[in-house]
């Protein structure tokens, strides 16, 4: 019973973790060091040196993705409100 309640909450955390970690781009690079390399740093690294299609798919994946999620969102919370009734929450 407690995990129903708790899970909303998590999941919605960590979506906001991850595109919150987007718009992070110094921290990004503080956090790559020499051996391995963040997605923002990539992506930032790319627009800057190279003419490479991978950033419009990347930035094309999350729309879509935020968008489904939005969507999935709406929906369930539709199909909640029909099964209460009119009035209730």
């Amino acid at each position: 019973m407690h995990r129903k309640l708790i899970q909303p909450g998590i999941l919605t955390g960590a979506v906001f973790a991850f595109l919150i970690s987007f718009d992070e781009l110094p921290i990004a690079f503080f956090m790559s060091g020499t051996l391995g390399e963040t997605l923002p740093a990539r992506m930032w690294s790319s627009l800057r040196d190279e003419i490479d299609p991978t950033i419009a798919v990347v930035s094309t994946l999350l729309i879509v993705v935020s968008g489904g999620l939005a969507l999935i969102g709406l929906t369930m919370q539709t199909r909640r409100d029909a099964m209460n009734g009119p009035g209730k929450s």
